[in-house]
C-alpha cells in the first residue's frame, strides 16, 4: 500500500521492524527510502525505490535523486529502455550497425556519437520504434523532454497501444487516452506540454511495469482543460516521437530573466554551439535593477561539442610571458568559439612590471597535456574549478577536490565562484551602503564569466556591471554553477568568426591573453 497510515507507523516503530525502509529518525519523524532526498510521503517514493531496486535508476554523485529535478531526453531513454531490455541487448545495439552508417539519420542521429554514454540507449530505442526523430533528423538529447512526448514512447515501449480507425487529432491524443486507460498519468501533470520530472518518469515507469491500476490518474479531458502544445502539429503520429514545439534548452534556461535582442546566430545546426545576445535584468537584495546587454555562448555538450583550455607558455613562466590573440587560440585549436581565461598581469598595470603576463591559477594545457600552477591550488579559497572531459562538464566547488588526471580536455580554476547549485555564493551587498562604490565588487566593469547546467556550458560577457549585478543575471538565466573570469581589457568572446563582446568602458580592449577557453567539434 502507498499509505503509510499513523497505527502502521507505530507498529512498526514499535516492533523494531524496517519492512524495508532504509532511515527512520525518531527526532525529527523523518522517513526516507532508497534516496535521502525521497521521504516516504512523497508522492513518487513507492515508484521510485521500485525503479531503484530493480537497478533501473540511480541517484547522483552525492547520494540524492532530486525528484522534482526535469530530465531530459537522453536520460529518460536510459531510463526507459533499461527498464524494458536486456542490458546485452542494449551493450550489443551499437555492434549490430556498420561503423560507416553508424551516423546516418535512418539509422542513429547526426548528433548522436558513438563515444557519447547514451548512444547504445539511443540504439536500442530506435531499433524497436521507440524513437524515430526530429523532422531534421535529429535526436536532440539535451532537451528536456514533456508529457506528451514521454506518454508516445512509454505507450510503444510498453505495448499500451491501442489500435485506432484513420488519423487521430492532435497527434498526442491516442497516447495520453492509452496512458490515462492504464492510470499512469500522474496528478502532477496538468498540461500536456508540461516538462517531465525526475519523480514523474519513475511514477508511469513504475504504473506501466506493475500494471498498477488502482492510483489517481489524469485523463485525456483533464489536461484538454489547459493549453495544448504550440507549433505545428503531425499528420502522422507514426512519422514523429515528438511534438515539434518542444524548445532547446537553452531557450528555456533564458526566460527568467532574459530575452533575446535578436535572432540567435548559430554556428552550425547540428553543432549545438550558438551565440545571441540578451537584454538582461537582474533583480532582489543587492540588485541595481538596471538593464544590460548580456554577449552569450551556449555549447550543447550532448550534441560532440570539446571544451578545451590551452596557454601561451607550457612551462613555469615569472615575467615577459608569451601571450597570444583569442583568434590565435580558436585557429591553433581548430575551435570555432572561445572566451578569455582566468585574470592576470597584463604589461600595462604598473605593479605588474616584474611580472608580465603571469597567472597564478590552476589551468590544464590540452595540447601539452600538462597542469599550470598545480602547486598553487590554494591560490585562493573563494575560487572553484571548471573540469571537461571529452563531451561532458565537471564542476568542483574546492579546487583541491580534483585528483590531478590528463584523461581530460580541459581544466580551469578562477575566483571568485558566483553560484553554486543555483545560488549565489557570494555575500548579500547593497550597492547604497556607505563605501559600497569604493569597493571592487561595485565598481563597473566588462565583466566575464563560465558556468554550466548540467552538461550545457555558457560563456557569458555584460559590460558596465558590478559583481552583484552579474551573479544575479547568471542567476536568472538558470546557469548552475559559474566562476568569474578577468575582465575589462581581457574581456573578450569569439565566435562566428570575429570577436564578440568588445568592452564598452575601456579604451584598450582585447589584449592579448596568456590563456583561453575554446569550443572544439
Amino acid at each position: 500500500m502507498r499509505v503509510f497510515t499513523t497505527a502502521l507507523l507505530v507498529a512498526v516503530l514499535g516492533a523494531g521492524v524496517s519492512y524495508g525502509i532504509s532511515h527512520i529518525s525518531i527526532g525529527q519523524l523523518s522517513l526516507t527510502g532508497s534516496f535521502p532526498d525521497v521521504p516516504l510521503n512523497h508522492p513518487n517514493a513507492a515508484a521510485i525505490d521500485y525503479l531503484a531496486k530493480k537497478n533501473i535508476i540511480s541517484g547522483y554523485p552525492d547520494g540524492t535523486f532530486q525528484p522534482e529535478r526535469t530530465i531530459n531526453l537522453a536520460e529518460f531513454t536510459k531510463i526507459v529502455t533499461g527498464s524494458l531490455y536486456g542490458s546485452l541487448d542494449i551493450e550489443n545495439c551499437l555492434n549490430t550497425i556498420s561503423p560507416t552508417q553508424l551516423y546516418t539519420p535512418q539509422l542513429l542521429f547526426p548528433d548522436v556519437a558513438f563515444h557519447q554514454w547514451f548512444s547504445k540507449y539511443t540504439c536500442i530505442a530506435k531499433q524497436q520504434g521507440l524513437v524515430s526523430g526530429y523532422p531534421d533528423g535529429t535526436f536532440r538529447p539535451a532537451f528536456t523532454i514533456n508529457f506528451v512526448e514521454a506518454a508516445k514512447i512509454l505507450t510503444v515501449g510498453f505495448g499500451v497501444t491501442t489500435p485506432r480507425i484513420g488519423i487521430v487529432e492532435p497527434w498526442y491524443r491516442s497516447y495520453t487516452e492509452d496512458l490515462a486507460s492504464q492510470k499512469a498519468i500522474p496528478l502532477s501533470i496538468q498540461r500536456f506540454d508540461q516538462p517531465l520530472t525526475r519523480g514523474e518518469m519513475a511514477e508511469m515507469i513504475y504504473r506501466l511495469d506493475t500494471q498498477t491500476t488502482d492510483l489517481p490518474s489524469r485523463t485525456y479531458d483533464d489536461l484538454d482543460q489547459q493549453i495544448p502544445p504550440q507549433g505545428p502539429t503531425e499528420s502522422s503520429s507514426s512519422d514523429l516521437p515528438f511534438p515539434t514545439s518542444v524548445p532547446s534548452t537553452a531557450s528555456q534556461q533564458s526566460t527568467a530573466s532574459s530575452t533575446p535582442s535578436g535572432p540567435a546566430q548559430t554556428f552550425d545546426p547540428l553543432s549545438g554551439v550558438e551565440y545571441s545576445q540578451r537584454l538582461v535584468r537582474p533583480s532582489g537584495t543587492g540588485s541595481t535593477g538596471q538593464q544590460f546587454t548580456a554577449d552569450v555562448i551556449t555549447a550543447d555538450l550532448d550534441k560532440g561539442i570539446r571544451v578545451l583550455t590551452d596557454s601561451a607558455h607550457t612551462s613555469a613562466c615569472t615575467t615577459n610571458c608569451p601571450a597570444i590573440p583569442l583568434q590565435s587560440y580558436v585557429t591553433r585549436n581548430n575551435g570555432i568559439a572561445a572566451m578569455n581565461g582566468t585574470a592576470f598581469c597584463p604589461p600595462d598595470f604598473t605593479h605588474c612590471a616584474n611580472q608580465i603576463n603571469t597567472f597564478n591559477y590552476f589551468l590544464f594545457n590540452y595540447s601539452q597535456k600538462i597542469f599550470l600552477n598545480a602547486d598553487k591550488r590554494d591560490y585562493t579559497n573563494a575560487g572553484s574549478l571548471f573540469v571537461f572531459r571529452p563531451y561532458r562538464v565537471e564542476f568542483f566547488e574546492d579546487v583541491n577536490l580534483f585528483t590531478l588526471d590528463t584523461n581530460i580536455t580541459g581544466a580551469i580554476a578562477s575566483w571568485p565562484t558566483l553560484l553554486v547549485n543555483g545560488q549565489i555564493v557570494l555575500p548579500i551587498m547593497d550597492p547604497t551602503a556607505e563605501g559600497a562604490y569604493n569597493a571592487p565588487e561595485f565598481a563597473l566593469k566588462t565583466r566575464t564569466a563560465v558556468g554550466n547546467r548540467g552538461n550545457t556550458l555558457y560563456f557569458v560577457l555584460i559590460p558596465n556591471s558590478n559583481l552583484p549585478d552579474f551573479a544575479k543575471v547568471l542567476q536568472g538565466m538558470n546557469i548552475e554553477n559559474a566562476i568569474a573570469l578577468d575582465e575589462d581589457q581581457s574581456a573578450a568572446l569569439y565566435a562566428n568568426g570575429q570577436l564578440r563582446g568588445v568592452s564598452q568602458n575601456t579604451t584598450k580592449p582585447n589584449r592579448d591573453l596568456p590563456n583561453a577557453i575554446i569550443l572544439a567539434p
